[in-house]
Formats: structure tokens, C-alpha cells, sequence
């Protein structure tokens, strides 16, 4: 029998999980699943490559923006991967942190272009925040050289039972309201092969609350809210420290539940893959 989760689809939250009746999509190699058609592709671009300032200006335009990309998940909302290789290793929220040989999922404008043109992605380069992290030329490279998988994970993760060794996500689960965190996590759990590992980068709650304490309030509260400009689907919804993940994972199954230090644990790449070492919570767990 399949298990699926369900929410209403109005609210655009988890209508279904991986369907078996769904088309299926091979997925072995940078650029063969995420292609995107050029006549999309120039349409997004050209509404603001005369002006890419004007981007950052208005967020009102940014928020057209994540409306669309998130309108086009929808529409892919139940796509199906049957992912090829050993280990098969997946980046749920990934942004352009990746590493080689990972699948990685992404609803951000980058992984729906990943596979546009790259003069597409020069014009598209200026636009996005990973102009902050990243060169143009390594944007460019990263997003060609990599499997991105254009997906919103809140509709869950579109892979096979028993599918993934590894599931690797960073910064992600805290924009997720509790419940929809804890229908996540399940499908985490559905995925992952017996002894599959789980590794959760989070912002700490225990590191926010400290700050706040020794009288670093501002850069507290920026853990709990966000400023106006920020995009609905960027906020935090829920944060955690480890006693409190640890309940979350426990009643889902997951055993072998451990706090972890930056870029130690049992998932491979953590060199490339681990980030903001001082405010970030690492938790591993085994399936």
C-alpha cells in the first residue's frame, strides 16, 4: 500500500507525497533531469534584465518573483525521480551550497534555471541573493556543473520508498510551521534506506536566547523576525534546540539521534556542504 500525506491543496502543502502513478523522471548526471525551455526562460529574464537594480528596489517585484517560481512548483508537484548511483544523496534546500554527486533540491530561481543558457544566467546572476556568497563565473559553474532538482519540498520529496542513503538539509526545516516540519520529516524517513542518515543544520534557539541574555538583542530577535521586505516563504516559522529535534526525530523513528560539531558526522562532503558554523545546531539521525 502506498503512504501518502495529504493537505489540502488550496493551501499549497503537501497535496501528496511521491506517487507511483506519477511520470517518472531518470535521474544520473548533471543537467539530465532540470531543463527548462528557452521561451520560459527569456520570459522571466527579460522583465528585468533592463534593470537589474530595480530587482533589489522593489519587493514588491521580489515577491512576484517567489510567487511565480512557487506557482511553477505547483505544477510539478508530483513529478517522480527514481535516482541512479551508490550512494544516492540528496540536499533538500540546498541553494548553491552543493556538492559533487548530491541531487539537489531547490524551489529558488537558480535550480529553475540551472540548465538555461549561460548568458540567461549572466543577466539572472545580479538578481539573486548568491551575489552576496558567490563570483558570477562561479555561479555560472556551479549551476551547470551539478544536478539541481526543481522542487518545493513542502509537497514532499518525489523519490521511491527506501531510495536515499543520505539526506543532507541545511537551513531549511525553520521555515516550515511545526506540523508541516513534522510531515517533512516523515518523508524524510519514508525515503531513506534502513540505516540511512539524516542530517539537519538548524539555526540554534540556544544560541538565540544566549545572545539575547548577554544583551545582543537585535541580532536575538533577527532568529524570530523578519524584516518587512522579506519574502513570506523566507521567514522562520519554528525554531529548535537539540532536546527539542531530538523529541521531533524520535517520534517519527529515528534512532541513534546525536549533536554534531561543524563538518563532523557520518554524512559524506560536509566540507563543502556545512555552513554559518556559529549559529548553526548539526543533528544526525539514523533510519
Amino acid at each position: 500500500m502506498r503512504s501518502c500525506l495529504r493537505r489540502d491543496p488550496a493551501y499549497g502543502r503537501f497535496p501528496s507525497c511521491a506517487r507511483h502513478d506519477s511520470p517518472t523522471i531518470p535521474l544520473s548526471a548533471a543537467g539530465e533531469l532540470n531543463f527548462v525551455s528557452l521561451p520560459d526562460a527569456l520570459k522571466f529574464v527579460l522583465l528585468l534584465v533592463d534593470d537589474p537594480e530595480k530587482f533589489r528596489r522593489e519587493p514588491d517585484l521580489r515577491t512576484f518573483t517567489d510567487t511565480l517560481t512557487r506557482a511553477i512548483a505547483w505544477t510539478r508537484r508530483r513529478q517522480f525521480v527514481r535516482p541512479a548511483g551508490n550512494p544516492v544523496k540528496i540536499n533538500v534546500g540546498s541553494g548553491l551550497f552543493v556538492a559533487e554527486g548530491w541531487i539537489n533540491i531547490d524551489t529558488s530561481p537558480n535550480a529553475f534555471f540551472a540548465q538555461a543558457p549561460s548568458f540567461l544566467l549572466h543577466y539572472l546572476y545580479p538578481m539573486t541573493g548568491s551575489r552576496h556568497f558567490f563570483s558570477r563565473a562561479d555561479y555560472i559553474s556551479i549551476l551547470k556543473n551539478h544536478t539541481f532538482l526543481f522542487h518545493n519540498a513542502e509537497y514532499g520529496l518525489p523519490f521511491p520508498n527506501e531510495s536515499i542513503d543520505y539526506i543532507y538539509s541545511s537551513h531549511f526545516l525553520e521555515h516550515l510551521f511545526r506540523e508541516d516540519a513534522f510531515i517533512f520529516l516523515h518523508e524524510c524517513f519514508r525515503v531513506l534506506k534502513k540505516n540511512g542518515v539524516l542530517r539537519l543544520c538548524l539555526p540554534d534557539l540556544e544560541h538565540a536566547i544566549s545572545l539575547y541574555r548577554i544583551g545582543r538583542k537585535q541580532k536575538a530577535l533577527r532568529f524570530f523576525f523578519a524584516e518587512r521586505e522579506t519574502p513570506y516563504p523566507a521567514r522562520h516559522k519554528y525554531l529548535y534546540d537539540f532536546e527539542l529535534v531530538k523529541e521531533l526525530l524520535g517520534e517519527l523513528g529515528f534512532g541513534d539521534i546525536q549533536r554534531c560539531t561543524y563538518r563532523e558526522g557520518t554524512v559524506p562532503d560536509l566540507e563543502k556542504l556545512d555552513n554559518r558554523p556559529d549559529e548553526t545546531l548539526f543533528v544526525e539521525a539514523l533510519k
